[in-house]
């Protein structure tokens, strides 16, 4: 009897740094949320954005917002493997 299985190690982040500069964007605007993860080889395929108001802004699963109407909203980043979450603010302008 032979028996095969495919083994994958993962990296784990242990920790996340938004290093985004801007903090306003314009309505119809895309600002690409930059992230700084170490170590710089951690697994990457967890983690999820999530606006906390989609009518204000979205974003997308690689951390692009966009603007959608005037208002503030958080965008929250979440590491499924670590359960571990990151947030930044964002005021959304006319």
């Amino acid at each position: 009897v032979e028996t095969k299985a495919k083994i994958e190690v993962i990296t784990p982040i242990k920790s996340m740094t938004f290093t985004t500069t801007n903090s306003t964007i314009r309505v119809g605007k895309d600002l690409q949320l930059k992230l700084k993860v170490t170590p710089s080889d951690a697994y990457m395929d967890t983690i999820s954005y999530t606006s906390s108001d989609e009518s204000i802004a979205t974003v997308s699963p690689n951390g692009i917002v966009t603007g959608i109407a005037p208002g503030k909203v958080t965008i929250t980043l979440f590491d499924s493997y670590t359960e571990t979450e990151k947030t930044v603010n964002l005021t959304i302008r006319k």
